[in-house]
């Protein structure tokens, strides 16, 4: 083990090649659709990015033969792993549970293995998901449709602090508490989204089986749909500037709303490079590729990744708060809509076509009142939720620097 001490904190680094090992999925020519099958006799399964975004190992339906399983057995999921994402919604970290079904990962997942005897794997996560690292990961990243991992060789160098593992277990139960907290008041805020919700059902029935009888109109009919698009990751003229440009990863699932900032900007040249179409005020921006179904309310003049299709509402048909509610409540089936087998994805046109219920525009506006009410209470409960995550961070911070646990 290759430890490096390093002066200004107290624990001894490692690199991550040091205490685990990877491995980067198959090549996607391996595993192409075509060579899936259905669920069955002697079928594997092959899990992909979206079981790992979800934290979800019960989902899927592709499947691959017994042989297909033997050519490939080195990328087989085991109880214990840990998966990352590769591509798209990047640094995504999921543990592999027991009892799964036998199968292996695909070309956009890595597998870590860590070795227990020197490093816990709640440590190496809480870590891994730290903002240090996740920053690296995302400034490394190349691509400019499609983010993309670094060489998996990269990722092996990345430092590590390592206490011993007696310090590492009190580190980890210190931090469980304060997670604990901050599930907590997700768990608030959850309920207050259940509410909205509710009344959008007790005002408008179930927008899918338009119980109420209103008109329908295709999307297209009501809005005007935007289309994202990414300056070149490479170019930094592009980069660093005033225009606000938003990825779907920045969305927290069904907790968006007004969204007024971006994490990214780009300059008025990569604004120019993707055609320069900034998106007005309540443009509803839904996330058509990985994840589909994530939806918000542009707070402000911004632009966007390819990953969404952005909702320009016609105000005198449609209301985009009333909108932003509807489409929450479609996910399932706008998941349904994505097509491809590396990445589902809904393209424009589907957008386009999709029927929404058109209630008449004045109950719109009295139900974005009520909404308007609720999110005025939620902005408190938001307030308390960003200081409970910057006091999370804190202690993260100072656990992996050694000022958390006195040994």
């Amino acid at each position: 083990m290759n430890a490096k001490t390093n002066p200004s904190k107290k624990y001894e680094s490692v690199n991550f090649q040091d205490v685990a090992n990877f491995l980067r999925g198959p090549f996607g020519s391996s595993i192409k659709k075509s060579v899936c099958v259905k669920k069955g006799k002697d079928t594997y399964k092959l899990y992909e990015q979206g079981n790992v975004i979800r934290n979800d190992f019960n989902r899927g339906e592709y499947y691959l033969t017994k042989e297909k399983f033997k050519e490939l057995e080195k990328f087989e999921v085991c109880s214990g792993d840990i998966l990352i994402t590769c591509a798209g919604t990047l640094g995504k970290i999921a543990v592999v549970p027991d009892n799964i079904e036998k199968g292996i990962f695909n070309s956009v997942l890595m597998r870590i293995r860590l070795d227990n005897k020197k490093i816990l794997t709640k440590y190496f996560i809480y870590y891994f998901l730290s903002p240090e690292v996740q920053d690296r990961i995302f400034q490394k990243s190349v691509g400019a449709a499609i983010k993309n991992l670094f060489a998996t060789k990269t990722l092996k160098m990345f430092e590590i602090p390592l206490p011993p593992i007696s310090v590492q277990k009190q580190i980890v139960e210190i931090l469980d508490k304060a997670e604990s907290l901050k599930s907590n008041r997700k768990q608030s805020n959850e309920e207050t989204n259940q509410l909205i919700q509710n009344i959008f059902h007790s005002m408008f029935g179930n927008p899918i089986l338009n119980e109420r009888g209103w008109i329908m109109k295709k999307i297209c009919e009501v809005s005007e749909v935007v289309s994202g698009s990414t300056p070149d990751t490479t170019n930094a003229d592009y980069w660093g500037g005033t225009i606000k440009w938003i990825t779907p990863a920045e969305l927290i699932d069904g907790d968006n709303y007004y969204y007024r900032d971006t994490q990214r900007k780009i300059t008025e040249l990569g604004s120019k490079s993707i055609g320069g179409r900034l998106f007005p005020k309540d443009t509803v921006m839904l996330t058509t590729r990985a994840p589909i179904g994530k939806v918000a309310i542009a707070g402000d003049e911004m632009c966007s990744n390819q990953g969404f299709k952005n909702l320009i509402c016609d105000k005198k048909q449609l209301n985009p708060i009333y909108t932003y509610i509807l489409l929450l409540s479609k996910k399932k089936y706008l998941n349904d809509l994505g097509t491809g087998a590396t990445f589902k994805e809904i393209n424009k046109k589907t957008v386009e076509n999709i029927e929404i219920a058109i209630p008449p525009l004045n109950l719109q506006n009295k139900f974005a009142s009520i909404v308007e009410l609720i999110e005025s209470i939620k902005g408190h409960q938001s307030k308390s939720t960003k200081e409970v995550s910057l006091l999370f961070d804190a202690l993260k911070k100072k656990a992996f620097a050694g000022d958390l646990i006195v040994e």
